[in-house]
């Protein structure tokens, strides 16, 4: 009952997610730049705003009805209807309950009160996927990736920009508390300072 009253409050009255969201927005803004990278962009919550400090934005949404929704596009963001992931090619992507991923089941065990629930994949859909690599980016100064459950694809599709240092920063959001220390551990091994914002957790790495 816990776990439903929560997603209740969050998804339907937005009692949670604009709290942790202005956290996140507040730590992010202090970023400026040539690109800012949104992986699982949604409706442009962060895009929007962080369009102002950087000169390019890249927003990855492969659910595209979602772009729809967008109360405005700046004319300096590029929608992208393509999912990140640890390979190109087309993949399936699903409804997890109230989140859609590229996982087709979502260990959810976030750490600001709601319960733990494991979520099975449904009404698959079939969306492109690529890697961050095969951009071939140049430097980006930030990435923001919220991916519900497909973090380390994600990650792993992107190693060798972060490897090469071609990523200044990055903030991941992760869906599950026993994963925050493998994530720390690979942002670590690639030379970013890493910080925990809150409690869901966000994590925050700068290169050192």
């Amino acid at each position: 009952m816990k776990d439903w009253r929560f997603l209740v409050e969050k998804f339907v009255l937005g009692k949670h997610r604009p709290y942790s969201e202005k956290i996140i927005l507040r730590a992010l803004m202090k970023f400026k730049g040539h690109r800012f990278i949104d992986i699982g962009a949604n409706e442009g919550y962060y895009s929007i705003p962080l369009s102002k400090n950087f000169k390019e934005v890249y927003a990855f949404e492969p659910n595209t009805s979602l772009f729809s929704k967008w109360k405005q596009k700046p004319p300096n963001v590029r929608l992208m209807p393509v999912a990140l992931a640890n390979s190109n090619g087309p993949r399936e992507f699903y409804q997890v309950g109230p989140w859609n991923s590229l996982a087709s089941t979502f260990d959810y065990k976030a750490g600001h009160g709601a319960e733990p629930k494991v979520y099975r994949g449904e009404n698959p859909v079939m969306v492109e996927s690529r890697t961050y690599d095969s951009f071939a980016f140049d430097f980006t100064d930030l990435v923001k990736i919220d991916v519900d459950g497909a973090e380390f694809e994600v990650l792993h599709g992107m190693e060798s920009s972060l490897q090469t240092r071609k990523i200044g920063a990055v903030m991941i959001e992760v869906h599950n508390m026993e994963w925050e220390s493998s994530v720390t551990e690979v942002l670590q091994g690639h030379g970013f300072k890493v910080k925990v914002l809150d409690r869901h957790p966000h994590l925050l790495g700068r290169l050192n």
